[in-house]
């Protein structure tokens, strides 16, 4: 069962009472002397006015918590799906091209690269770093990024927060790629061009990496590398 969030008239209702139940709060303490007798309320001492408010006002604000808890998850849900719809979609118009579009065979300069490559960099930074290595993992599988001639270039990806840990990256061309604060750790990079790729803050924990192939990174600042210690420098020597 899902809950259905407070509409504007609630939302209204609840303020205002909040608002009226703080203004007889306020008038009953200041004036006690002055509340009628009608009201049954003469005598009431401060703490008799905190019970009459602590109910009300309790309900109040766990309304608004729940209301705006409720808010977050549907958020959250949403960009979940939207990101799982636009994911689908870019597999799928790459398997069209690979069928139908002969991708894997097309020559260097030709409509079906570009469309796969501008279709590569348009939905990597609606992705989150799982889907982004899921994503790193089908191009690798379908041999469409190898590390010489590469059918889709990486070259000025989103690949920020990337997660690959323990995944097989050998032999991929990451050249120019912007792998911020990837998660590599325990990775096999062998062989993989590494060149002018960003690789700031990185973790390479355990990554089977040369120090050949670090050497060609744009940045290593704050890379932790797989000896597991943090080089300060934007550039391995």
């Amino acid at each position: 069962m899902t809950l259905r969030p407070f509409s504007l008239l609630q939302r209204t209702i609840i303020r205002l009472t909040v608002f009226i139940a703080t203004l007889l709060f306020i008038w009953l303490v200041i004036q006690p002397g002055h509340t009628p007798s009608w009201t049954g309320f003469r005598g009431k001492t401060l703490w008799n006015w905190m019970q009459l408010l602590i109910i009300p006002l309790v309900l109040a604000g766990g309304g608004w918590w729940l209301s705006q808890a409720q808010r977050k998850v549907e958020r959250s849900i949403s960009i979940y799906t939207q990101r799982h719809n636009d994911f689908q979609a870019y597999i799928d118009s790459i398997s069209e091209l690979l069928l139908r579009g002969n991708l894997r065979s097309s020559k260097k300069n030709a409509e079906e690269r570009t469309i796969a490559y501008v279709r590569t960099l348009t939905i990597l930074p609606r992705l989150d770093g799982q889907q982004k290595g899921e994503l790193l993992i089908f191009l690798k599988q379908a041999r469409l990024i190898k590390k010489k001639n590469p059918i889709v270039s990486l070259t000025g990806a989103d690949l920020i927060w990337v997660k690959l840990p323990k995944a097989d990256m050998s032999g991929v061309n990451l050249s120019g790629a912007n792998l911020y604060e990837a998660d590599f750790s325990g990775a096999d990079l062998t062989g993989s061009d590494l060149k002018e790729a960003n690789l700031k803050r990185a973790v390479l924990v355990n990554a089977k990496v040369t120090d050949s192939q670090l050497r060609q990174a744009k940045s290593l600042e704050g890379t932790v590398m797989p000896d597991m210690k943090v080089t300060l420098l934007r550039r391995f020597f």
